[in-house]
């Protein structure tokens, strides 16, 4: 219960102070996720009605695990996750037998030798600092066919820098938001061999910084 219960806006976390009776208590819930980004993840999930059961995932720009704590809790068989960094996994997940964790591996470098799956139903991709027109392709090929891959597409890293520059880093020019989307719907078109968009819409929730983001599902279509 540490932290849970408030009055108003107040945490209430020492043990034994007494208060009058006649004050409002509330309890809030837990987080379900790690992040913010399982809820992000779940709710887009949720409105494209992907199968998750029995999955094998690849998440790419894991850091502290949301989308995998999301995939997983709706059943999916393993996750891999990847990240540049180092130590960002919550404790919450490490240690799950489920899991298979990479840190400090670069997914525009991705190699088959990298990931201790050859190709996996479910891409999940949420990157900083970098173009996804540099990310996708080189993941492309570790999508089973009729597999999905979805991204987590960031206004602020595809528009120009004179364009992050002026907002501060942060995209409010809806122009912006729709050039930005549809740049990237059309590269996957030119550039993701047998590729089919699923859906894109706005995710529920604006990235830590406020900017509005949108998730793009791609499937990659069986060959005959």
């Amino acid at each position: 219960m540490s932290g849970r219960v408030r009055r108003g806006t107040e945490i209430l976390d020492k043990p034994g102070k007494i208060y009058p009776k006649t004050i409002e208590l509330s309890i809030v819930d837990p987080p379900r996720y790690v992040s913010r980004g399982g809820e992000k993840l779940e709710t887009f999930l949720t409105s494209m009605d992907l199968p998750v059961l029995g999955a094998d995932t690849l998440d790419v720009g894991a850091s502290t695990g949301g989308f995998t704590d999301c995939l997983l809790q709706r059943g999916a068989s393993s996750a891999t996750c990847v990240d540049v960094g180092r130590g960002q996994l919550h404790p919450k997940l490490l240690g799950n037998p489920r899991i298979a964790n990479r840190e400090k591996l670069n997914a525009r470098y991705l190699k088959p030798a990298d990931l201790p799956k050859s190709t996996y139903s479910i891409i999940t991709v949420d990157v900083s600092f970098i173009s996804l027109k540099l990310v996708l392709p080189p993941l492309w090929p570790f999508l089973k066919d009729n597999g999905t891959l979805i991204s987590l597409i960031k206004p602020q890293f595809e528009a120009t820098k004179e364009e992050a520059d002026k907002g501060r880093g942060v995209i409010r020019d809806p122009s912006i938001h729709h050039r930005v989307t549809e740049g990237i719907r059309r590269f996957a078109w030119k550039h993701l061999p047998d590729s089919r968009e699923v859906k894109i819409s706005q995710s529920s929730l604006p990235g830590n910084d406020g900017n509005i983001e949108f998730f793009l599902a791609l499937q990659k279509k069986r060959k005959n």
